[in-house]
């Protein structure tokens, strides 16, 4: 018998779960998934979520909008799809934008979008990683799964990073479950690894620098986005 993950790890019942998103988001959503050529709206957000248990860092950029006014989240939203453009994904998007252009890199002209009531979609998440993913969104905070998604969609809209994660012959059984085995013994061994933002701030101030150094350059970073957001659209 096989002693490789996907032979001794089974793969539970798909976890099942309809979540709300911000319906402003949802047209750039789906360009983002073309982009990264994703089969479904449940992959696409299954591969981010998978991504945040693995490095188990703080959401210094977007956590704090789910604790925002709606008009506020609103005008966020609005700066994120106003500049969101396929095939950023190797400058690292508005994220950089913001970091070494501050608000000038928020566009001086509004941009005018309809106001769009939120929109539910159905997620199957993988019935094994249920338990780590509550987890999870708890000790960030957040008051439910949904808030919680919605957090990492919104990092991944602003920094349009390469997704990694799954592959195009990542759907038998057995590859599956590898996956989810390895991202519940990162989820569990918290390294908490350098990311994609944490280079962009390090390469702006031009030293390397602490997870926590990194995490509070990051949340400025989210508070200019607010402001900005703000300024242009209340």
């Amino acid at each position: 018998m096989s002693d490789s993950p996907a032979a001794t790890f089974q793969r539970l019942p798909a976890w099942r779960q309809h979540l709300s998103f911000p319906g402003l988001l949802m047209p750039t959503i789906a360009q983002r998934i073309y982009e990264v050529e994703g089969v479904s709206f449940s992959r696409f957000v299954i591969e981010l979520v998978c991504f945040d248990l693995r490095i188990r860092r703080a959401h210094s950029v977007t956590g704090f909008i789910a604790r925002e006014l709606q008009a506020v989240q609103e005008a966020i939203d609005r700066v994120i799809i106003s500049n969101y453009r396929p095939g950023m994904e190797h400058q690292g998007g508005l994220l950089r934008a913001l970091v070494h252009q501050g608000p000038a890199a928020i566009p001086a002209q509004k941009m005018e979008f309809p106001s769009v009531v939120n929109q539910s979609e159905w997620i199957f998440f993988p019935g094994s990683l249920q338990g780590i993913i509550n987890t999870r969104w708890r000790e960030l905070g957040f008051l439910n799964l949904s808030q919680y998604v919605t957090s990492v969609i919104r990092y991944d809209l602003l920094i349009a990073g390469q997704h990694k994660l799954f592959r195009g012959d990542d759907c038998t059984p057995e590859m599956l479950a590898a996956l989810d085995q390895e991202t519940m013994t990162e989820f569990h061994a918290n390294r908490q690894p350098r990311t994609m933002a944490d280079r962009i701030v390090e390469e702006a101030v031009g030293e390397r620098l602490t997870r926590d150094q990194c995490d509070n350059l990051l949340r400025a970073v989210g508070e200019r986005l607010r402001d900005g957001a703000i300024e242009r659209y209340l």
